[in-house]
């Protein structure tokens, strides 16, 4: 009981989504997910995370989290995200959760970490990087390990 009034009340959107489910549906959230995105439960269980996807959200980063949870994979993406009333940026990561008796992947484990626009511009300056500000795309001239170049998900 402590521990999950600790994970609600952190500045972080912490998840849970039942992968055995159709659609794989957020089946729990902490309450930094609607201080940080805005939804409140009612509005978010039971689907699927996809919401947060914005228009101008990287699809190469998208697609690569999509293959990690095919592969069962942890990830890790900063990411532009739709909240119920603003874009943000996320610092997301995703741990696959086994079921205790097998190696049957049950859940998955999401960490969001809010970052701030200014942030994600210091990180641009110095990876010597752009940013398009019209679609919040970020993209990378000069690849580094852990850059895809063309987005911050690896």
């Amino acid at each position: 009981v402590a521990m999950v009034a600790a994970l609600h009340s952190l500045n972080l959107m912490v998840t849970l989504v039942d992968m055995a489910a159709a659609d794989q549906p957020l089946v729990w959230l902490s309450g930094g997910f609607e201080r940080v995105t805005g939804f409140k439960p009612a509005q978010v269980l039971g689907t699927n995370c996809r919401f947060l996807q914005a228009p101008s959200t990287d699809p190469l980063c998208v697609e690569r989290i999509r293959s990690a949870l095919r592969r069962e994979a942890t990830i890790r993406a900063n990411m532009y995200n739709e909240g119920a009333k603003d874009c943000f940026w996320n610092s997301l990561a995703l741990y696959p959760g086994y079921r205790p008796d097998s190696d049957q992947l049950r859940y998955y484990f999401g960490v969001g970490t809010p970052l701030s626009t200014e942030h994600m511009k210091a990180v641009a300056r110095i990876l010597v990087l752009t940013e398009d500000e019209a679609t919040g795309s970020v993209f990378a001239p000069m690849p580094f390990a852990g850059w895809s170049g063309q987005s911050d998900c690896y």
